[in-house]
């Protein structure tokens, strides 16, 4: 009895080792097919090798509509595989599906990767360690897919996915290995999306839009001695100084050198053992350190200069500042220049230029020192726009009190004498003069909430653009504005046409007080959009003890007007506080929440799952202070017909309100090009590239955009 146990002990052990050798010799992936084939049904195929596991998530459903599936990599501790450049040394992982049937394979997605010291070199991959800062992840790299055009006009119901897989993996040491996986999946015809069950949250660059590896950012780069600077984008401003750099293969630069943020530059040293550089442009990833979010940039080389592309925007600029003349905006201070030209008629030649001039260079300046503001916050990290500073309560308040006292001087309540030093008391005697240049200051200060057509896309293209470019936008910008008034000034017989001085030059300048009025009203109904109840009431009591304090002025009362001062200065600074702590407080989430008359508040979250969804989303980018906003809104977007017409067409309509700071409005703006509201984006379902409307809606325009053919009647609400 003893001798058969022991017997068939020893046969037990011939068997298992005999099927060891038989496993050893099998091609790889073999023991997971016939695994398949016996009947089990693993989440996906894997070979389990030396120092690494392989796993195929293969796609669930394949159709003419692609989506991906994944290849995922366990690596055992200390052991690393690499990136698609390795860095110093090393090998990328290598994919072939020669063997496929059936499918349509895209390029090969990879994760975002890091730095991995190896002795005195330094790596790009993945170890063990890679995780989303909770838990430990599979490499996950992923892969395009759909149905193939031969698989779907063949009528074929599956598909066969072979592939064939070459890696490095690395500690000390390194050992080229070998997988291959299969799998099927079912084709369905229609309109269903390739799908995968994934199993990770692994981050990856934008799979779509900019910074994604099909719409990389733009970018411009320099060469200097034993340095590479590269200019960071826009988009990539906020984050500038936490950003590190993974250039694509065959840019000479050392890999251990993430990049050093100099002001608008991130500097990286170049490898001076490589071949020099001689690519005009190249393409990296750049990763925020803090968040490994990533994103593919393509840099070209800074000495390019496309003048073609700036003499367009240019025209573009000149051509907007010419329309902005005529949005309501910008009417109320042009009506004080055309009083101004009432006055002038009558003057010399040299008399009238001059005032056109000085209203020019009042133009010019304030545009100058806007751009120079725009320029100085964008290199520090935040995105801005045109009209950005009637998002601060602060600059509304004061805003209101210019305003609010230029009526009242219209209105005749008061008429300030300076009294000081002699050459100032010289210089504003001249007052048609410094009045005009006043008023061209003025005029740009007020013209930021309007955003006319064509000047839009020149704003955005400037504000992504050099210092030089963006200077040479608004001057444009500037010259638009300014040139029908330099050509009144410049051309006395067009003055002709203006009627003679009278009194009804004073019933005239009485009757304009009453738009600058209205101005002010409109923006304290901008500050209510950001404000509590009680910074309403705070700025109308300070501004009625400014017109105490101007009128004790005026009328020369001594005691009076130091009394009244006093009073200004700390109703000033309570004023200051409540306002400021109030538009901080104010919480306007309640209103955000909630749909209003159909809209729905955009975030990137929001619009991201209505495209999944296969929805099409119109997006309106507005704000309150937005003049031009709010009469598209009223007379075409919130309209019966306005809204029929979405209905019809199925469309999901999104507000994105700007009035406030919102860095996630401002990213969304810059991604489309733009700086500056109103913004009329349409997502065409299946479509992620949207269709930018002009500024100026109309209804036809709209129903056109958005393919509704059939009129709703409309009647109904949204």
């Amino acid at each position: 009895m003893l001798k058969n146990t022991e017997f068939v002990q020893r046969l037990s052990l011939v068997a298992g080792m005999l099927t060891i050798f038989a496993c050893s010799i099998m091609p790889s992936g073999t023991a997971a097919q016939a695994g398949l084939a016996l009947g089990s049904k693993p989440p996906g195929l894997k070979v389990i090798n030396k120092h690494a596991t392989v796993v195929l998530r293969p796609p669930e459903v394949l159709s003419e509509i692609e989506g991906e599936f994944a290849i995922e990599f366990e690596v055992l501790p200390e052991w690393h595989i690499y990136w698609i450049n390795p860095g110093d040394s090393g090998e990328e992982p290598r994919f072939d599906f020669t063997d496929s049937r059936g499918i349509s394979v895209g390029t090969a997605e990879f994760p975002i990767p890091k730095r991995i010291p190896a002795g005195p070199f330094v790596n790009f991959g993945y170890d063990s360690s890679y995780s989303n800062g909770q838990k430990a992840l599979p490499i996950s790299i992923r892969f395009p897919v759909r149905a193939s055009d031969e698989a779907l006009s063949a009528g074929e119901t599956d598909s066969e996915i072979h592939v064939a897989i070459t890696y490095l993996v690395c500690k000390q040491e390194c050992v080229p290995e070998k997988a291959r996986l299969s799998a099927r999946a079912p084709i369905k015809k229609g309109d269903a999306l390739s799908e995968t069950r994934l199993t990770d949250d692994t981050q990856f660059p934008p799979r779509e839009g900019k910074g994604s590896a099909a719409t990389p950012i733009q970018g411009r780069f320099r060469l200097g001695p034993g340095i590479l600077e590269l200019e960071t984008p826009v988009e990539l401003k906020t984050a500038a100084g936490d950003l590190e750099v993974f250039a694509s293969a065959g840019v000479p630069l050392k890999a251990s050198d993430g990049g050093r943020y100099d002001n608008w530059y991130l500097r990286v040293a170049i490898d001076e053992s490589a071949a020099p550089m001689t690519a005009t442009s190249f393409r990296a990833l750049l990763v925020t350190k803090s968040s490994r979010q990533g994103y593919w940039v393509e840099f070209h080389n800074r000495r390019e200069f496309d003048i073609i592309g700036l003499l367009k925007m240019l025209g573009l600029a000149f051509i907007g500042g010419l329309i902005l003349n005529l949005m309501p905006c910008v009417f109320p201070v042009v009506s004080l220049k055309v009083l101004s030209f009432v006055n002038e008629a009558s003057g010399s030649k040299r008399e009238q230029r001059a005032h056109a001039l000085a209203y020019a260079f009042g133009v010019l300046l304030s545009l100058w020192t806007l751009v120079g503001a725009l320029l100085a916050v964008r290199a520090a990290g935040t995105a801005v726009g045109w009209g950005f500073q009637l998002q601060s309560p602060i600059f509304i308040m004061g805003l209101f009190a210019v305003f609010l006292l230029l009526s009242f001087n219209l209105l005749g309540f008061f008429e300030i004498e300076f009294s000081g030093p002699g050459f100032l008391q010289k210089y504003l005697s001249m007052r048609g003069k410094s009045g005009s240049f006043m008023t061209g200051l003025l005029t740009t200060v007020v013209a930021t909430p309007c955003s006319a057509p064509f000047m839009g896309v020149a704003i955005g293209s400037a504000l992504a653009s050099g210092v030089f470019e963006a200077i040479a936008v608004f001057t444009a910008l500037g010259l638009g504005l300014a040139v029908p008034y330099v050509a009144l000034g410049f051309a006395p017989r067009l003055l002709k046409w203006l009627p003679r001085p009278g009194v009804w030059m004073e019933r005239l300048k009485e009757f304009l007080a009453f738009p600058l009025l209205l101005t002010a009203v409109w923006l304290l109904w901008v500050l209510a959009q950001t404000s509590p109840v009680a910074s309403i009431v705070a700025v109308l009591v300070w501004s009625t003890f400014l017109s105490l304090f101007v009128w004790a002025v005026y009328r020369k009362l001594s005691t009076t007007k130091w009394v009244t001062l006093a009073a200004l200065i700390a109703t000033s600074i309570i004023t200051y506080s409540v306002v400021k702590g109030g538009a901080d407080d104010f919480d306007r989430s309640a209103a955000a929440e909630t749909q209003v008359d159909g809209w729905v508040p955009y975030s990137d979250a929001a619009l991201e799952s209505a495209l999944r969804d296969g929805k099409s989303v119109f997006v309106d980018f507005t704000a309150s202070w937005c003049v031009t906003c709010q009469i598209n809104k009223k007379l075409v977007l919130t309209t019966e017909a306005g809204s029929a017409a979405f209905r019809t067409a199925g469309v999901v309509k999104m507000r994105a309100d700007w009035t406030k700071r919102d860095s996630e409005i401002s990213n969304a703006l810059a991604r489309l090009g733009r700086n500056s509201v109103p913004v009329y984006a349409y997502y065409e379902k299946g479509n992620r590239k949207p269709t930018l409307l002009p500024e100026l809606l109309t209804l036809e325009t709209v129903r056109e955009a958005i393919g509704a053919d059939v009129i709703d009647d409309g009647m109904g609400k949204d």
